[in-house]
This record gives structure tokens, C-alpha cells and sequence, in this order.
């Protein structure tokens, strides 16, 4: 729902990045370093960009 609301204000699709965090899918070896890393990886200009972020850890 949020991410259609950015969508409906004209907010570039590649500035919303939506990531799903799962214990299943990243493992006790994953830790918020490379969290951070991967999620800032996603960021290649100086403009906004908005991190919807599920968490099910």
C-alpha cells in the first residue's frame, strides 16, 4: 500500500527498494554490517530513495 502511494506522487520505481529480511532466508550469519551494506549499495545518486523493510527475524 505504501509503495503505490510513492508511486501515485511520482516517485521514481528504481527510488523505492523493497527488501524482506527472513531468519529462513539470510541465516544466523547475517548481521546488520551487511544489512547496511546491501542497502546501501542500492543508492547511486544524490536523490531520496525510500527502504520498505520487512523483518521477520
Amino acid at each position: 500500500m505504501l509503495k503505490q502511494e510513492l508511486f501515485s506522487r511520482g516517485v521514481d520505481e528504481k527510488h523505492i527498494i523493497t527488501r524482506k529480511y527472513t531468519s529462513e532466508d539470510y541465516g544466523k550469519s547475517f548481521s546488520s554490517n551487511k544489512m547496511y551494506e546491501e542497502l546501501k549499495s542500492f543508492i547511486v545518486d544524490n536523490n531520496k530513495y525510500y527502504f520498505l523493510l520487512d523483518e521477520n527475524i
